[in-house]
């Protein structure tokens, strides 16, 4: 018992003592963030990518702000008082440039102190010592001290590079000292500063000039100053490069790249087949409906290797057939067994139905009639017991062979005729049967065949002067009529009568329409 009530004991003891060492920190023992080796930096600033640790303790920084260890920050413990010095001495530097910026706003050019100056060597050689050159990325930012009197954040290289430059030295934070606050001789716009710019009578390299979004001032030309295109992942990935204000691209454009009138250009990709790719698959930069991408089967870049999924009719599976892109010599295709860009039902049999040229003009397969059912099976133009299938997905019907058409979903080559409602009511098929064929008959009147006679709508008909079914000669123009009881021919137009006893060579039959 007493055991217990003395260890208990402990525990408090050990509580009271970790309040009173917290209290005690709060009072005034917090350390400086300069002596965590950082430099404190406001939440939410674009400076996070340059920050390489974040650390726990804020130390001296105000709300709002972090402490945040820079990048090859090579402080050390025995440099430190040397270094809570030179923030002495800056702080002095901050109150005067305040002074200074009031100036500065009443019209009265700020000008840098010779004391102050000297100071800022001395802290430079200082700050070189202490690792401080790994700092220079806090300029990339404009502090609001600079962007009040209508200034960027530079450092002391890139202020010797602009001459338009009237520069105040400022100091954004403590841990950086090598920043001047560079106020060009044009008036701020606001058009300039909504697509991120700044107007100044000269740009940095790597900035884009804009002439049209700052007003000049007095003799001086001044342009809007652009920060350059930023590039993306998704860019990056696709192969992409940053482009803007028109700049050719021999690609495709799209809205990956950050910055004012900034655009990816993605290359158009040049696939070329690969042997890995097989005979049903095609190299492309993307697959499409029906196709399924084969891994590693091209050898470009950005290339796929996409194969046509085969989907297996109730046909083929009857007949214990397999979906391919080509047959084996001892192998027969059965029509239109398998669906799918470049399949082929396979099944072996023997012999084999061997295609002829005969049918492969009318597009359809040497198979045997058992194999070609719904569709149209001719027996002439194929060898042996086997027949051409024709028709695919459009049975053909009588009214299509009394013109000896075929039914398909192609449109009639030169020199045929489609024949309506041939192929039943289906819009994707159309009969194409032989077209009319001309005889000297018919030639030889100035006439033309026609198989309706709504197309001869003045003219006349002409019987036997046209071959194939429904085939009919059209003749336009009048002609002279007789008759039987006179001697004397009398000449009259006819509007109504269709005569064929002018014409050599055709017997003497009329049609009215």
């Amino acid at each position: 018992m007493k055991l217990k009530i003395s260890y208990l004991c402990l525990i408090f003891l050990g509580f009271v003592a970790q309040n009173a060492l917290a209290k005690k920190r709060t009072k005034g023992d917090r350390q400086d963030c300069s002596d965590l080796g950082g430099v404190c930096l406001l939440e939410g600033n674009n400076q996070l990518s340059d920050c390489n640790k974040k650390l726990a303790d804020k130390g001296d920084c105000p709300p709002r702000h972090f402490c945040c260890k820079a990048k090859k920050n090579r402080n050390n413990d025995d440099n430190r008082g040397k270094k809570v010095k030179l923030h002495d001495k800056e702080d002095k530097d901050d109150n005067k440039e305040k002074e200074n910026g009031k100036k500065t706003n009443k019209g009265i050019a700020a000008k840098p102190a010779k004391k102050k100056d000297k100071a800022n060597a001395k802290g430079s050689k200082e700050n070189n010592e202490e690792g401080v050159e790994d700092k220079f990325f806090f300029c990339k930012n404009t502090v609001t001290s600079c962007r009040f009197l209508g200034g960027f954040c530079r450092t002391e290289n890139e202020v010797k590079s602009t001459p338009s430059c009237s520069n105040n030295r400022i100091f954004p934070d403590k841990g950086c000292s090598t920043c001047y606050c560079c106020i060009p001789g044009c008036e701020a716009s606001s058009g300039c500063s909504n697509v991120g710019g700044y107007c100044s009578q000269s740009c940095l390299k790597e900035e884009r000039p804009y002439t049209s979004l700052c007003p000049s001032s007095g003799s001086s030309s001044c342009t809007c100053c652009v920060p350059p295109c930023k590039l993306t992942s998704a860019c990056f990935t696709q192969g992409g490069h940053c482009v803007s204000d028109g700049q050719a691209c021999s690609g495709t454009l799209t809205d990956q790249c950050e910055g004012h009138n900034c655009k990816c250009c993605i290359p158009e990709l040049v696939c070329s087949d690969n042997s890995k790719c097989g005979k049903n698959g095609q190299c492309k930069s993307q697959c499409g409906r029906g196709e399924k991408e084969r891994p590693n089967g091209c050898s470009s870049p950005g290339c796929k290797c996409c194969e046509s999924v085969c989907k297996m009719k109730s046909k083929c599976k009857k007949e214990k057939g397999k979906c391919k892109a080509k047959c084996k010599p001892k192998e027969t295709e059965i029509p239109r067994g398998c669906k799918g860009k470049k399949c082929k039902c396979c099944v072996r049999k023997a012999p084999p139905c061997k295609n002829s040229k005969k049918c492969e003009r009318a597009k359809g397969v040497c198979t045997k009639k058992k194999l070609c059912k719904g569709e149209t099976f001719n027996k002439k133009l194929c060898k042996g017991k086997c027949g051409c299938c024709i028709g695919g997905d459009c049975q053909s019907t009588k009214k299509c062979q009394k013109f000896k058409g075929r039914c398909g979903s192609e449109k009639c080559k030169a020199g045929e005729r489609m024949i309506k409602n041939g192929c039943g009511r289906s819009k994707k098929c159309k009969c194409c049967a032989p077209g009319c064929e001309i005889l000297p008959e018919c030639s030889n009147a100035g006439g033309f065949c026609v198989d309706k006679r709504k197309d001869c709508p003045v003219g006349y008909i002409l019987t036997g002067g046209c071959s194939g079914k429904k085939c009919k000669c059209c003749q336009k123009g009048t002609t002279t009529t007789t008759t039987a009881t006179t001697t004397t021919a009398t000449s009259s137009t006819s509007t109504g009568m269709y005569l064929s006893s002018q014409v050599p060579g055709i017997k003497e039959k009329c049609q009215h329409l």
